[in-house]
């Protein structure tokens, strides 16, 4: 890949974010008492949000009269009355993280006069951002408030996933495993979970190098999700990371070069790209190949700029590819013969690590 390629990601990435997440409410949303839920195509339902469960929101469209909207469908929600949710979502991907956690909960204590709907946010995006600044206690209680309160909620694998990466951070792969435990009691009755319950067992089993365990919860997912779905898709990937564990890196590899092109998401785009990555710093490093880590360096680079999570995702491959790049980086300082070169990719893994623990001071890649 050549660096003016990288350079245009770098360029079209701001514009890229503003387009997707900062948006004006629509004219329907200044209806009063009535909200409009966005269609993917760019037709909206106008009525009133009376829930938004795992399945999709529900809308009341008129007395008696509700029907249930899959997310699936969904582009976006404009709420007559946000009380204050739009400015603290903006506050939080604007990295505003304090101005952002207080606001974020005053919604929350706002029982009785904060709707159900807006709570919901607030409890997920308050453990978000406790998550994000490091505080892994008290976004994994957080978390667990959110599952008492919603069982059931739109938020459930987001939520469970962000739940189980705070507590690995910290190394407490039991308690990963209890959480698990109490997601699969909380989403019972939930239709479609399957293949997301299987994912949250696949994680932790693959976080205690148990490869074939995670390996046959991914294939569960696999099946349990839709075909060409990004469950599936995430399905997998995790299901590739677990060959390369028991050595079985071609049949990884043909997976993760499927992925690379097909992915549906930044998720699964990233986690390809670092899973080759990987494999391709090894080969450079054991061959003392410039060109081989550049490769992978570039491959990582995917992840920080190109396929970044989007809001409230869980951004464990983003975390990954700061680090690997800073790894690949420091790699490349110790192979490369020119004296320039040599210093220009040490202080390039200097800075990738610096921005990692910047972003994310308690990141589980991070040395301890």
């Amino acid at each position: 890949m050549q660096n003016s390629t990288m350079k245009t990601w770098f360029v079209s990435l701001a514009a890229l974010l503003l387009g997707a997440f900062l948006f004006a409410p629509s004219a329907l949303a200044q209806k009063k008492d009535k909200d409009v839920v966005q269609i993917k195509g760019g037709k909206s339902e106008i009525g009133k949000v009376t829930a938004e469960d795992f399945a999709g929101v529900s809308l009341e469209i008129k007395a008696g009269q509700t029907k249930v909207i899959p997310w699936a469908d969904v582009a976006g929600i404009d709420y007559s009355n946000p009380s204050g949710l739009n400015e603290a979502l903006e506050a939080l991907n604007s990295g505003k993280l304090d101005e952002a956690f207080t606001q974020f909960e005053a919604l929350k204590n706002g029982a009785g006069k904060t709707r159900p709907v807006l709570q919901q946010h607030a409890l997920y995006n308050r453990a978000l951002v406790l998550q994000r600044q490091g505080k892994l206690d008290e976004a994994a209680a957080g978390y667990k408030e959110l599952f008492a309160a919603f069982p059931r909620g739109r938020y459930l694998r987001l939520a469970g996933e962000n739940w189980i990466n705070a507590l690995l951070t910290k190394g407490d792969a039991n308690a990963a495993e209890s959480a698990v435990a109490t997601i699969n009691l909380a989403a019972q009755g939930a239709t479609g979970i399957e293949a997301d319950l299987a994912m949250l067992k696949g994680r932790v089993s693959e976080s205690k190098k148990g490869w074939a365990e995670a390996r046959a919860a991914y294939e569960t997912a696999e099946k349990a999700a839709p075909a060409g779905s990004s469950v599936a898709q995430e399905a997998q990937l995790g299901r590739a990371r677990c060959l390369i564990g028991e050595g079985k890196r071609a049949e990884a590899e043909t997976i993760l070069n499927d992925l690379k092109k097909s992915g549906s998401s930044n998720v699964v785009l990233a986690g390809a790209w670092n899973a080759l990555g990987e494999l391709l710093t090894e080969d450079g490093k054991s061959k003392r190949n410039t060109e081989v880590l550049l490769d992978a360096l570039y491959a990582h680079l995917r992840g920080v700029v190109q396929y970044q999570p989007l809001p409230g995702e869980p951004t464990v491959e983003y975390e990954r590819a700061l680090f690997d790049a800073s790894v690949v980086c420091k790699y490349i300082s110790e192979v490369e013969s020119n004296g320039d070169k040599k210093r220009t990719y040490k202080a390039r893994s200097e800075e990738n690590l610096a921005r990692l623990k910047r972003e994310f001071p308690n990141s589980r890649f991070l040395p301890k």
